[in-house]
């Protein structure tokens, strides 16, 4: 590899290692794909050009399914809950 590509690997190396989600070019996702001993869940899923409608679907599907979770929570903190004390 030439010391340019070097550059780029080392760019990618902690995306995909700590994020969940990574957009790539054609070149680095088939790196990522079947070149890194690796697959998820223990590096980020990577997406590519053609794949980028995916990428947005699933990040928003996340993200609505976190509102979702969130709004629960908060709701179920503030239900009011009744004790029944026997004598």
């Amino acid at each position: 590899m030439s010391g340019n590509e070097w550059v780029d690997v080392f760019h990618l190396v902690v995306p995909v290692a700590y994020l969940d989600f990574v957009a790539l070019d054609k070149r680095w996702i088939h790196f990522v794909r079947n070149h890194l001993p690796l697959s998820q869940p223990s590096i980020a899923n990577v997406y590519g050009p053609g794949e980028l409608e995916s990428f947005i679907t699933v990040r928003l599907l996340i993200e609505r399914l976190r509102l979702q979770l969130e709004q629960r929570m908060v709701s179920s903190i503030f239900l009011p809950v009744t004790l029944e004390i026997s004598e």
